[in-house]
């Protein structure tokens, strides 16, 4: 009598606890709107070592959003009668009257990740398994969303070998376009790139008056341990009389883990130009200038320096004519771009009220899972979000800092 194989039904009978299954036994999609998007959104903000907490996360239903929107931002009080009413009278709407507004427009990303079924396993008898999954993903994702907060720069046709960081305009590349800018290494004394106390006194400094009282600092961990061993005992106080360590001009400094000091900081008189255009993934620059005396392999370059294009490459090689670099380039390189010899060391420092940092997402979050037999699931994770600054003369960046 031939042997009888026993059919194996644990594996299906736990995913059903987990998840809806199609008939192939594949998880169907997840959708999570309204207050269930809002949770993930929570999630992520914990998961963000606080600075999303900080920050003004707001959430729409909607692709686009205005707001901000100053009317008559020179005085906003009028005498009476002052203001033309308009009476439905479209043509008449905006007499003497200015606009400011600042426009949220979502752009869609998405994330891969691999889930695998010991995992599933571990967690199936959850309350929640979607909440499981949303904790997971929000995980994986804050660092990257904080990252891209700081530190990105939009390109009509981003690289995805880039991440998300040139789909967005962070935080410091606004600052430059349009707040207010002191640079540590625009000085003959190259050691005022060293951290000190009267920077962030200037910085402040720099401000309006109306604005100061709100702002708070932002540096990366290395420049918080500067401040420390210049400034504070071993009992937490300052030599100059301020007894709260998280201070400096009365104004409150947040240590961000997420902070680079590896910014790219121009070394004065090395530079050249772009000679011939170059394609993406080539290893090779053309240029003008014979460079050979004053750059050497393994020293570091930028091109296209404070543009949404500007890139860091290491230089394997050089000749007159020509830098070859260790990796291929990112993005491609046109003719007449400057090619200018950098040194790893800037790092930065962000005043602003944390809440004129406006951080959109849409409360409408798809998760698509696919099996991935034997072993798990691969999940594919889409939202939409942007990134805003509300009032950029109410910020202030100190770039081109050096930490001791």
């Amino acid at each position: 009598m031939p042997i009888q194989l026993k059919k194996r039904t644990k594996k299906t009978e736990d995913l059903k606890k987990a998840f809806t299954l199609d008939s192939n036994w594949v998880p169907v999609n997840f959708h999570w709107k309204n207050d269930e998007a809002k949770q993930f959104i929570d999630f992520v903000k914990d998961e963000s070592d606080g600075l999303l907490k900080k920050f003004r996360v707001i959430t729409m239903t909607w692709p686009t959003k205005e707001i901000a929107k100053l009317i008559a931002p020179w005085k906003f009080l009028m005498p009476w009668g002052a203001w033309k009413r308009t009476h439905g009278n479209s043509w008449k709407a905006w007499y003497k009257v200015e606009t400011n507004s600042i426009y949220l427009t979502s752009r869609k990303v998405e994330w891969f990740f691999y889930l695998s079924d010991d995992e599933i396993d571990d967690n199936i008898e959850w309350k929640s398994f979607e909440e499981h999954m949303k904790r997971i993903i929000a995980k994986k994702i804050a660092n990257e969303l904080v990252e891209v907060a700081l530190y990105g720069k939009k390109l009509e046709n981003p690289s995805a070998d880039n991440g998300i960081l040139n789909m967005f305009n962070g935080i410091k590349y606004q600052i430059e376009q349009n707040g207010n800018v002191l640079d540590g290494s625009d000085t003959n004394v190259f050691t005022w790139r060293n951290i000190t106390r009267k920077k962030y006194v200037q910085a402040k400094k720099s401000l309006a008056n109306k604005y100061k009282k709100e702002i708070e600092f932002f540096h990366d961990p290395d420049t918080q341990i500067d401040l420390d061993e210049l400034y504070n005992d071993p009992n937490g106080n300052r030599w100059d009389g301020e007894t709260n360590k998280n201070r400096i001009a009365g104004t409150k400094i947040n240590e961000v883990s997420l902070m680079t000091n590896e910014n790219p900081v121009k070394v004065s008189l090395v530079t050249s130009i772009v000679s011939n255009p170059a394609n993406i993934g080539a290893t090779w620059i053309f240029i003008d200038t014979d460079l050979t005396a004053n750059i050497n392999p393994w020293d570091s370059i930028v091109v296209n320096f404070g543009n949404a294009e500007e890139l860091v490459y290491i230089v394997a090689s050089i000749d007159a004519n020509s830098i070859t670099t260790t990796t291929p380039l990112l993005y491609g390189i046109d003719a007449w771009v400057k090619v200018d010899k950098v040194i790893l060391d800037g790092a930065d420092i962000i005043g602003t009220n944390p809440k004129n940092v406006v951080i959109w997402i849409q409360t409408d979050l798809k998760l698509e899972p696919e099996r991935v037999a034997p072993d798990g699931y691969n999940f594919w994770y889409k939202m939409k979000l942007d990134i805003q600054i509300e009032n950029p003369e109410a910020t202030v960046l100190v770039k081109n800092n050096k930490t001791t």
